[in-house]
């Protein structure tokens, strides 16, 4: 299937998003600190969630079929957890055993990373289970219509709202944040399945009205010092800026062939995410630095490492689907719709 390069490009800046947050904390920024933490305050309801309606608006393209739940589950396992697992890993046992590491895991707690939240990781164990859920409801033929869609959706804000209460500990597997994302899926679910009433001109005015009020908010509340209201991820303003926004960028999206080609990448540069980023740190720690400088070149780096992993990695049977997801040598392409890759 060809890759719409609309939806590419959107892709690109949820990752540089996603990734240039992961950044504003590093010490080269301490000159212009201030700057950074008003760049990923603006932008933290916006990052994860346009990637999780990417997610649902894909899936929907190609949804579970009554019968096929069963592939859809493989497909994901190979797709979503086989390299969750193996990256994760390794990251571990670099970061546990390898000379030079500040504070060092113990090797002992390996474990741990295979049922708790763990790094980035947290994101690609949640979002698998959200795959897992909603394949499960598609296969029973539960969100076929505009008004199942809109119950579907309400389910989904009162769990964003209501699991977090509960506060269950420990939080297996990111269980607790399937909640945060299950809303955004279903939104990019909705937009591409019913897109006469999510793309209508009265839906997208309802957005940008939302959006403009509740960003608004969100700035003032910076500027009053946080004490104005809560705007973070799960509060009732992350869930309205960052729908909204969302929205509203699916609305007006335009393909552009450079960022398409690096959002072609997007999943691998958030595996590998933490690798990339090392070596920019690493490379860019340069005392004197300018802070700029050193942001845009640690991101840049980041990217590109991705990007390389996947042109080398890619090219070798079986470690390209341990490592990225991709399909066995072997498997029959008439396998693969079925399986949901």
């Amino acid at each position: 299937m060809r890759k719409d390069e609309s939806i590419e490009t959107l892709r690109a800046i949820a990752i540089t998003l996603v990734v240039s947050l992961h950044l504003t904390h590093d010490a080269p920024l301490a000159p212009a600190r201030d700057f950074y933490e008003f760049l990923s305050y603006t932008f933290q309801n916006l990052r994860l969630p346009l990637f999780t309606v990417i997610s649902g608006y894909i899936y929907a393209t190609r949804p579970v079929v009554s019968g096929k739940y069963g592939e859809f589950v493989q497909g994901k396992l190979r797709r979503v957890f086989l390299p969750l697992v193996c990256v994760s890993t390794i990251e571990f046992l670099i970061t546990a055993l390898a000379p030079g590491i500040h504070n060092p895991q113990a090797i002992t707690s390996i474990w741990r990373i295979y049922i708790l939240p763990y790094e980035t990781y947290w994101f690609l164990q949640s979002i698998f289970l959200v795959f897992l859920l909603v394949g499960l409801i598609e296969s029973r033929g539960r969100i076929t219509t505009p008004k199942n869609w809109l119950i579907a959706v309400a389910i989904s804000v009162v769990l964003h709202f209501g699991y977090p209460a509960i506060k269950i500990k420990p939080d297996f597997f990111s269980l607790g944040s399937v909640s945060y994302l299950l809303p955004f899926f279903l939104v990019g679910l909705g937009i591409q399945r019913f897109p006469s009433h999510m793309m209508s001109k009265r839906s997208v005015l309802a957005a940008g009205t939302i959006f403009a009020a509740s960003f608004v908010l969100q700035q003032l509340n910076w500027f009053r010092g946080g004490e104005f209201i809560n705007s973070s991820k799960g509060s009732l303003l992350g869930l309205a800026v960052g729908t909204s926004a969302c929205l509203i960028l699916f609305k007006v999206r335009r393909g552009n062939r450079a960022l398409a080609w690096v959002g072609s990448y997007a999943y691998t540069i958030y595996l590998f995410e933490s690798f990339g980023a090392g070596v920019g740190r690493r490379l860019l720690n340069i005392p004197g630095i300018n802070p700029h400088l050193y942001f845009v070149g640690v991101l840049a780096l980041t990217l590109s490492v991705g990007i390389a992993i996947e042109n080398t990695v890619g090219r070798i049977p079986y470690v390209r689907t341990f490592l990225l997801g991709k399909h066995w040598p072997t498997l029959p392409s008439s396998s693969k719709v079925a399986a949901g890759a």
